[in-house]
């Protein structure tokens, strides 16, 4: 895309889906403004990203449920570039690494022209790729040589044969002038797949990644009243010892909980709070729910 048009993605299921979706940026809860709006309509979901901004709004955009992660491309968006009248130029994705002495040129490789290239440079059949089996949550560190000879030094990291942008999570190091460090911080189960680097687009085989996710814990939050009376006011309280790494979503019998004039949810620091007041039969019954990727927490 380019700068200021507006992004839409729009996922229609056959049906609503039984489990509820939560919209994701580069894998952070998205947080609806005057720019971004995510919207559910019986088994559509919507978002729309108005007036896109370089860097970011660039990434993935995810739906994830608890057995369903629906990602989109990687996102990119050109910068608006003040052309001559006579000069008519095209701006094209960005997927290169340009080492810090060189800094002061920019390198532009199209989109087209990487996709050839990792056509025709595959890895030579008899290069063993080693295999590296980290637990999830681990960052991972990958050293690479830069062969002698190189000239333009324009780096690539590819993922399963697909450039992977650098992000807050994936980053590219030039730790010296012939070495790169590529850094894979808290590694997740989508992580997994085969890394090489295109280096002057010659493809250099790093390693095959295996992840093993971590396991889900579930418990019961312990919470001194469980019965009330119409027009009480419910507050539940969850303070952690310290801040959670992960972020977490209020439910209410396993779907995310609207705040309104009535029900409000907060957290600070370490501490997470859901009030109902004036509690009504039926509608506020049932379990509430603190959930995090690999923490459940119910409150009976």
């Amino acid at each position: 895309f380019n700068e200021k048009e507006t992004l839409t993605i729009v996922c229609q299921f056959d049906a609503t889906p039984e489990e509820p979706f939560s919209f994701l940026h580069n894998e952070q809860p998205i947080v609806p403004d005057s720019r971004v709006t995510t919207t559910v309509e019986d088994n559509k979901y919507t978002i729309v990203v108005k007036d896109l901004r370089p860097e970011e709004d660039e990434g993935v955009y995810t739906l994830k449920s608890d057995h369903l992660i629906l990602d989109t491309p990687a996102i990119t968006v050109a910068r608006e570039e003040k052309k001559p009248e006579t000069e008519t130029t095209t701006v094209e994705e960005k997927v290169t690494l340009v080492p810090q002495e060189e800094q002061t040129q920019t390198v532009v490789q199209e989109v087209e022209e990487v996709t050839q290239t990792i056509e025709e440079k595959k890895p030579e059949e008899n290069v063993e790729i080693p295999t590296q089996e980290v637990q999830e949550g681990t960052t991972v560190t990958l050293t690479v040589e830069i062969p002698e000879g190189t000239t333009h030094k324009i780096i690539i990291l590819l993922k399963n044969k697909q450039p992977l942008k650098p992000s807050e999570r994936i980053k590219i190091i030039h730790t010296s002038s012939t070495t790169i460090e590529i850094q894979i911080i808290k590694a997740k189960p989508q992580d997994e797949g085969i890394y090489t680097v295109l280096i002057d687009k010659k493809e250099q085989p790093i390693v095959r990644l295996k992840v093993i996710p971590k396991p889900i814990t579930r418990q019961i939050m312990d919470i001194p009243q469980t019965t009330f009376n119409e027009g009480e006011t419910l507050t539940i309280t969850c303070q952690f010892d310290s801040t959670p790494e992960e972020t977490f979503e209020f439910l209410r019998n396993g779907k995310p909980l609207k705040p309104d004039n009535r029900i409000s949810t907060t957290v600070e620091d370490n501490t997470y709070t859901i009030i109902v007041k004036e509690l009504r039969p039926k509608e506020d019954e049932g379990v509430y729910t603190l959930k995090s990727d690999h923490l459940i927490l119910d409150s009976c």
